[in-house]
């Protein structure tokens, strides 16, 4: 028979079961889901109930199974660990785009793009500084400069000079700027990376020691702060059996338990010393995994660093901000060549001896120190007789005089010309040499009759000739193409927008038949100045060589310290040249395994190059023309052979490739920035509470109504355990009646 009381232990399991369902629906409808940074703070509990054993007894109809209520089983938390691994996953995407590029307009590439694209370009002051000169030009012509307003022009030309001087060196230093404002960043983001994988071994330390409902807090909390750790760097987790997390780095421990090894930003950059690197100090002093026994500590981890915001400021700092110095920096170098070679040559048919400016336009190297001299800017009328180039009368018959402005005229059109691409004399051909007179007239023999061709226009000449005449018929039959003799260095340039093809003739001391095609680099490649490691080139010191070279009588290398732009891993460029009067073009591949010197051996003949020492730069060249473009890797970005461009394609390129790259990686964050919401909301659906406002997630009011029916449920069983009550009260009033036969007697029959 069924004990009397079984009634009220049923209603009372079922009364702890739905308490316990109001204390779960309390806390699901109390707790915040998601912090300001839209993270999942906490996840969503249910109650898992199970039926407790019933009771069988014999009836008047044989067996008969009662119920004895529910109890509860557990209490699950709603989140799936599936979706916690994908979340974490897109997190470390977006923790590195966002610092590239994002919505707000606050990433490197978006205030990279607002430096190159402000109201005043490299692009725009280039072509005012044209124009300028071009203006003058014109001012200067036919004769003397009478020109009332020549003084103005000439002082034009100086302040468009400065103007792009300014723009160039302020680009460079707000890009240097931002590149140590990022470096600070770093710093900052090591110390939250630190913070929250000591949070993570405490919680480890806590999960060791706890369990049940508490636990889920616990484990709540480890997810928290895995989702952070995970918008800021990469790793990959492990999960004990006891819910503790272990992170990797590669095959690097970054906490094991509750032991943490901590990122430190103490060491240099290896290509700035103004640039930290990330350590990792391992407790102990020294390390095991899976390829390195005993690794000592600490240990470089910052090529294992590729996700989070820390890979995006490291990549940042190291890539895109390098980049785009060296960008601005070779586009200043190229206009100060392309400038000075013209202007302090000066020698164009000027009448006056020895015809050549004797200064430099601009001062410098690049654009961290890029000025215009400073006696032009002090004394700009000194222009006047700089860039006259007037004209003797001509000696060769039919040959134009050149007018005065011609230099001038030629520095309007440095826009157009290669940036360093040009054809010079290999070897001076003689000094001093008077530009003036009579070839035959000097102290050198020449061919009394000679000829070479120029881009295919024949140039004849005769002893009885000038370096004046032979330079009137160049620059007047020979269309884009400007030519210039420097009698210091007893040296004929030439420049154009196109390389130039030039075929001669040898047995003088001009030399035509040596003269070449040269393709130099537009910035000095060692990114460290002497006395520290300069490249290593030779056959055994590969580009990506981490040790020493002692070359003949100085330690050289490691270039991996040396370069600055990164060689790729892997690359091929496609070089062009005339052979023998056939164009031809042959494609060269090449790896960071191998040296620069195996690189460039591989040239074909007749193509030849030169490394110059003391201003670590390379030379091709060659008696035709050279053009050199990259297929895959960045053989002419670190080698600075890429002055195939114009001088305007170079400069406008700073800027249009920094707005080209913006908008490709603002598509990259906004990508993956709309695949982690899709996660999170799945998750949500799972495990968060909507406010009602559109976000996702199982809406607080469904939760309530569920604590409503709860309780509802609660206070039914409340009554029908008071009737119960009042039911065996009154039983036991009735059994508690005197009698000598007992509350139930025998009926009597009488």
């Amino acid at each position: 028979m069924i004990n009397s009381f079984q009634p009220l232990n049923t209603i009372t399991s079922g009364l702890i079961l739905q308490q316990l369902e109001q204390e779960i629906n309390a806390n699901n409808i109390a707790q915040p889901s998601v912090d300001s940074q839209g993270y999942l703070m906490n996840s969503l509990e249910q109650v898992n109930s199970e039926s407790n054993p019933s009771i069988t007894f014999t009836g008047a109809n044989g067996l008969l199974s009662v119920g004895t209520g529910a109890s509860a089983e557990s209490i699950t938390r709603l989140r799936s660990s599936f979706l916690d691994n994908q979340i974490q996953q897109e997190s470390t995407v977006v923790g590195y785009n966002e610092v590239l590029s994002n919505s707000n307009s606050t990433g490197i590439m978006n205030q990279i793009s607002s430096i190159l694209n402000g109201p005043t370009t490299l692009n725009s002051t280039l072509s005012s500084f044209a124009a300028q000169w071009g203006a003058l030009a014109s001012a200067a012509s036919p004769a003397s400069p009478t020109n009332a307003n020549f003084a103005s022009d000439q002082q034009n030309v100086v302040n468009a000079g400065v103007a792009f001087a300014n723009a160039a060196s302020s680009e460079f230093n707000q890009l240097q700027s931002l590149q140590l404002s990022t470096n600070n960043q770093i710093n900052q983001t090591v110390g939250q990376i630190n913070g929250l994988l000591q949070q993570l071994a405490s919680i480890n330390g806590q999960l060791l020691q706890t369990n049940g409902s508490t636990q889920n807090s616990l484990l709540d909390a480890r997810d928290y702060a895995l989702d952070k750790l995970s918008r800021l760097v990469n790793f990959q987790v492990n999960y004990g059996a006891d819910g503790t997390a272990n992170l990797w780095l590669s095959d690097v421990a970054l906490l094991n338990g509750t032991t943490v090894s901590a990122l430190q930003t103490t060491a240099e950059n290896v290509n700035n010393p103004q640039l930290v690197d990330i350590t990792l100090q391992v407790p102990g002093g020294t390390y095991s995994n899976e390829t390195n026994v005993g690794l000592k500590s600490p240990y470089d981890i910052t090529s294992l660093i590729t996700g989070g915001n820390l890979g995006g400021e490291i990549y940042s700092r190291n890539v895109l901000l390098q980049y785009y110095k060296v960008q601005v920096d070779q586009a200043a170098s190229s206009v100060i060549n392309i400038t000075n070679g013209i202007y302090s040559a000066g020698y164009v048919a000027n009448g006056s001896v020895p015809g050549v400016t004797g200064i430099d336009f601009f001062t410098g190297t690049g654009a961290s120190n890029i000025a215009v001299n400073g006696a032009l800017v002090s004394a700009p009328t000194t222009l006047a007789t700089e860039i006259q180039a007037t004209s003797n009368p001509a000696s060769i018959p039919n040959a134009t005089p050149l007018p005065s402005g011609t230099l001038a005229g030629y520095l309007s059109n440095i826009p157009s010309l290669l940036a360093n691409n040009y054809m010079a004399s290999e070897t001076s051909i003689g000094n001093p040499i008077d530009p003036t007179k009579s070839i035959s007239s000097q102290t050198l023999s020449f061919i009394a009759n000679s000829s070479f061709t120029l881009n295919g226009v024949s140039i004849t000449y005769t002893d009885n000739n000038s370096i004046n005449d032979i330079l009137n018929e160049i620059n007047t039959k020979v269309p884009g193409v400007y030519a210039v003799f420097n009698s210091a260095a007893g040296e004929f340039d030439f420049y154009s927008a196109n390389p130039i093809n030039f075929v001669g003739t040898s047995g003088d001391d001009f030399s035509w038949a040596d003269l070449q095609n040269v393709l130099v680099s537009s910035f000095n490649l060692n990114n460290i100045s002497a006395p520290d490691p300069k490249l290593a080139i030779n056959v055994i010191t590969p580009l990506n060589s981490t040790t020493v070279a002692a070359l003949p009588s100085y330690p050289y290398g490691p270039n991996t310290e040396a370069y600055l732009v990164t060689p790729s891993t892997s690359g091929s460029f496609t070089i062009s040249y005339v052979n023998a009067g056939v164009p031809t073009t042959t494609t060269i591949n090449w790896n960071n395994t191998q040296s620069l010197n195996t690189i460039l051996s591989s040239l074909p003949a007749p193509l030849n190059y030169l490394y110059l020492n003391n201003e670590q730069s390379f030379e091709i060249f060659s008696p035709s023309p050279i053009q050199i473009v990259d297929n895959s890797g960045n053989f002419t970005a670190f080698t600075g052979l890429n002055g195939n461009l114009a001088l305007s394609g170079m400069v406008s390129n700073v800027s249009t490739n920094a707005a080209s790259q913006n908008t490709t990686l603002q598509a990259a964050y906004t990508s993956s920035s709309d695949s982690l919401t899709q996660l999170n909301t799945e998750q949500d659906n799972l495990a968060g509470v909507s406010t009602g406002s559109g976000t996702p997630g199982v809406p607080i009011a469904t939760i309530e109504q569920q604590a409503y029916q709860s309780m509802i449920t609660y206070n039914a069983m409340l009554e029908v355990m008071q009737i119960i009550d009042q039911m065996l009260d009154a039983l036991v009033g009735i059994s508690s009646t005197t009698s000598s036969s007992g509350i139930f007697q025998q009926e009597t029959k009488g």
